[in-house]
């Protein structure tokens, strides 16, 4: 038993410091990341893009999602942020994005089809909404704060079409580690 505290202890500690490390990482080189940096559309800009409406559950939590030729783009609510950080929270959230991403037409829709359930896609989440609620007030920071709602997913760092580059896998090297803490305290 003692064993196994320790172990769990251990790698506990360990994704810590991972994650500490790849937030130091994004808050010291800002251009680090240069992931698909397209902000979120407004309502009526097209059939390319969904947002809930006045009564749909997932109002309270989603702005809005967008269909890009490269990926999804989801706007979160001030709600939408908190949900994603509670346990089981990124689960949630990737549910009810699919849910209205699933009323776009397939028109306007890229050929590949992304995991809603994977494990990556929901640390993603969960990473968007840590550093938003890291970085909120911090003036110097903004490139950062900013670029943490929406969340750009871009189908290549997914297995999709094209080529994920050197800083989407730190990205997500940095989400998975926050996403691993963050399972482990729930």
């Amino acid at each position: 038993m003692k064993r196994l505290v320790l172990h769990t202890t251990r790698g506990l500690a360990s994704m810590f410091v991972i994650g500490c490390f790849g937030v130091l990482t994004l808050i010291a080189l800002p251009a680090l990341v240069q992931a698909q940096d397209a902000p979120a559309a407004e309502c009526d800009a097209g059939p390319h893009v969904v947002c809930p409406a006045v009564g749909d559950p997932a109002a309270q939590y989603v702005g809005s999602v967008t269909a890009v030729p490269d990926g999804v783009i989801i706007l979160l609510t001030g709600d939408g942020l908190d949900k994603a950080r509670e346990c089981g929270g990124p689960e949630a959230i990737a549910t009810l994005a699919q849910m209205l991403y699933d009323t776009i037409p397939t028109s306007e829709k890229a050929e590949f089809e992304l995991d809603w359930t994977s494990q990556v896609l929901q640390d993603e989440i969960y990473g968007h909404a840590f550093l938003n609620q890291l970085l909120s007030g911090l003036g110097a920071l903004d490139g950062i704060y900013e670029r943490s709602n929406p969340i750009n997913i871009v189908f290549a760092d997914y297995g999709g079409p094209g080529t994920m580059t050197a800083e989407a896998r730190a990205e997500q090297a940095t989400f998975a580690a926050l996403g691993a803490v963050h399972r482990a305290a729930c």
